[in-house]
């Protein structure tokens, strides 16, 4: 939910139309019937949206946190903390149509981009792989027959310096056009390591893409493209040991805790190093009725991470992640371009990803060293399809069917070490080895059906049942032992209407999710949670209902606001509980709420634009963002809850009028509110780690495009 920008006719003022391609071809976001909030890359600017986990802030029902470099986006209490190559994210990103395989994907930053979709609820027809909660899509700007440049530099406090440009440049008699875009952005740590002396959780990102569009001939157009981004430094947060979580160890060791949270104490570095290369090729072959699409996509993506577990002076846990990622991509389409009664869509997916990733825990002389190199490698084949016939000029029925085959084979070293620890859990003594290469397949059928029903141009009504699927995998950080597949059958109904001549967009949604095997982390009470495994959930459901509002009060004066309720619990899970009593026995953790599920969240804003003549514009905005408290996991103990808080954001825009300029002014998280994002439980003998948001911050950016 977001502001939206309005139009000014000669008589009538309305809110601006958003093509949007959820469905996988283009449609009006208000005759799509699905819950998704859209954003235009005029809307991401103005709303000083420039990362997904910024989204946030406009769509009640997403909460996104991030493990160092991993994002973790859950969409209605649906999403993974699992970091497991073994196992895969339960939201699916795709840029430009191009599917991402890992979490450290997930962190998108916005440059030179046309519009953001982040379509709710299970997706498995369309999206099909890992989509069981829903799908976070970015459509950047294409090549253009026009010779067009920006770019912008801003500056705000923790001597945060950005840098965007732009360039796009036909190149033969409009038949060929190059497009290249990218960033540098540079910000010193919230954060301060009082035993090195040193700030922490600094930004240090770059990032280049290049687009090239050929028309290769009158109903043939290839557009070929490639993006490359580093990330240096610790973005995400310095975590902080929460005093509050019981942790024997760090007691034992007269370890000393500051409350503070914005200082730490690190005696090893702390950084994140993320590389990430994606090559893409998208074919459209204009076949009269039908348009063929080919997607090709490539990606090469090396992660390392280092960070002292145990955040104290005292030197005895730390952890070394490596990994690296190549994963191939191929999908064709094909589907109708009528605009009659029958629409559909077919089409062949194909993925090969090899992951390798390696894991080594230091906790001597307290326990032992543990060392996992893994690898794991994925071929997932798919074949889908979705019409929708339209039975009268009002309804319309909908009925869509993918199939989905997947094999997988892992590769992992199991290995102590130094296994002689005060608290060891390794039995026996010496240098213990374990070996595994585990493999196994996974199939699956995933409906859609649905029904929608015009009652008139403006407004519409829809129910739909949709089944998702996420693949079984395995332990590769553990004992290699399988898990299943997960699935969710989802149940919707909603309305969206534009009203009082298109000044007032008013969506309402209420959703049903039946979960069963639900992939859920397993915390090992041998080695005091240091080793987790994944293990299936019996069952769970959620169900919500959501609303949105965009109004245009008068001429230049926008109210925006959304309202997301949520219940989501597991109906049936046992598993051990590293911090019980007696950890060895599996605790009931049924009733508990899922982890990051807000009961109530809320986003409102209000905005005015001005008009100042031949000068230009100038356009004041004031927005709010409420969440109620979450767990960070299934627990639900009070040391992993956050309260319920509130973030005010406040800009400050000028534009030109002819739009080549404009200035911003801006200030996030104004009252200075300290909340955690995010908390990672390293073991119940070190205890959790808190992952602190973004203090108050301000700065003012300048741009041009011509």
């Amino acid at each position: 939910m977001s502001p939206a920008s309005h139009s000014l006719a000669a008589d009538s003022l309305a809110l601006e139309e958003i093509i949007v391609t959820a469905e996988r071809r283009e449609a009006s976001l208000q005759n799509v019937p699905i819950a998704i909030a859209a954003f235009t890359g005029q809307q991401l600017q103005k709303s000083g949206l420039q990362t997904t986990m910024d989204l946030q802030t406009r769509t009640p029902g997403l909460v996104f946190s991030t493990n160092t470099a991993l994002g973790q986006p859950y969409i209605r209490g649906i999403g993974t903390d699992i970091i497991n190559v073994g196992t895969d994210p339960s939201i699916a990103v795709h840029i430009d149509g191009h599917y991402q395989t890992r979490s450290t994907a997930a962190v998108q930053d916005f440059f030179d981009v046309e519009r953001v979709e982040v379509v709710k609820g299970p997706q498995g027809t369309l999206y099909g792989r890992n989509a069981s909660g829903g799908a976070i899509n970015i459509i950047t700007n294409s090549p253009s027959n026009e010779l067009e440049a920006a770019g912008d530099i801003s500056y705000g406090n923790y001597d945060r310096i950005s840098v965007h440009g732009m360039a796009n440049v036909p190149i033969l008699d409009d038949k060929v056009a190059l497009r290249v875009a990218g960033f540098r952005t540079n910000r010193d740590g919230f954060s301060y390591d009082v035993l090195r002396n040193t700030d922490v959780d600094d930004d240090d990102i770059w990032a280049v893409r290049g687009k090239l569009r050929l028309d290769l001939t009158e109903t043939v157009t290839l557009t070929l493209g490639a993006d490359h981004s580093e990330v240096r430094g610790a973005r995400n947060g310095a975590p902080t040991v929460d005093p509050n979580s019981p942790a024997p160890a760090r007691d034992l060791f007269g370890a000393a805790v500051n409350t503070d949270p914005r200082i730490v104490q690190y005696n090893n570095d702390f950084y994140t190093h993320i590389d990430h290369t994606n090559l893409s090729a998208h074919l459209e072959w204009d076949l009269g009725s039908v348009l063929l699409k080919s997607i090709t996509g490539y990606t090469d993506a090396k992660n390392k991470i280092e960070l002292d577990i145990d955040a104290t002076e005292i030197d005895f846990a730390w952890d070394n992640e490596n990994e690296d990622i190549n994963a191939f991509t191929q999908e064709l389409q094909l589907s109708s371009k009528s605009d009659g009664k029958l629409e559909w869509i077919f089409g062949a997916f194909y993925l090969h990803e090899k992951a390798k990733q390696r894991f080594h825990v230091f906790i001597s002389p307290l326990a032992a060293d543990l060392d996992y190199p893994v690898e794991n490698r994925v071929d997932a084949y798919a074949l889908f399809g979705q019409a929708s016939y339209r039975v009268t000029e009002n309804l319309r029925l909908t009925a869509g069917l993918r199939y989905s085959y997947e094999k997988k084979k892992g590769e992992f070293l199991y290995i102590v070490t130094d296994p002689f620890g005060l608290l060891t859990g390794v039995p026996g003594g010496g240098v213990f080895v374990s070996q595994s290469s585990p493999k196994e397949s996974w199939k699956a059928w995933t409906p859609k059906f649905g029904i929608d029903y015009f009652i008139n141009d403006d407004v519409m009504l829809y129910v739909s049942a949709t089944r998702g699927f996420k693949s079984g995998g395995f332990n590769l950080l553990g004992s290699g032992e399988e898990f299943d597949p997960e699935y969710i059958w989802s149940y919707e109904g909603g309305l969206k209407s534009m009203l009082f001549d298109k000044r007032l967009k008013l969506n309402l949604a209420a959703f049903y999710y039946d979960y069963t095997n639900l992939q859920v982390n397993r915390f090992n009470p041998a080695t005091g949670g240091a080793t987790t495994s994944v293990t299936n959930a019996a069952s769970a459901e959620v169900k919500g209902i959501e609303a949105e509002v965009l109004a245009l009060i008068s001429e230049g004066l926008e109210l925006d606001m959304s309202v997301a309720v949520l219940d989501a619990e597991y109906k049936t899970f046992f598993t051990a509980n590293p911090d019980a009593p007696d950890p060895f026995t599996d605790q009931d953790l049924s009733g508990n709420t899922l982890p990051r599920s807000p009961k109530f969240s809320l986003g409102a804003g209000l905005q005015y634009t001005h008009d100042l003549a031949n000068y230009g514009r100038l356009t004041l905005r004031g927005e709010a963002r409420y969440q109620s408290h979450i767990w960070f996991d299934q627990f639900n103990a009070e040391h992993v809850e956050e309260d319920n808080y509130t973030l005010l954001n406040a800009f400050l825009t000028f534009e030109s009028q002819d739009d080549r300029w404009r200035a911003q002014i801006y200030g996030r998280n104004l009252t200075d509110k300290l909340y955690r994002q995010n908390v990672i439980r390293a073991t119940s003998i070190i205890g959790t780690l808190d992952l602190w948001a973004a203090p108050r911050t301000y700065g003012i950016e300048v741009g041009f495009r011509y």
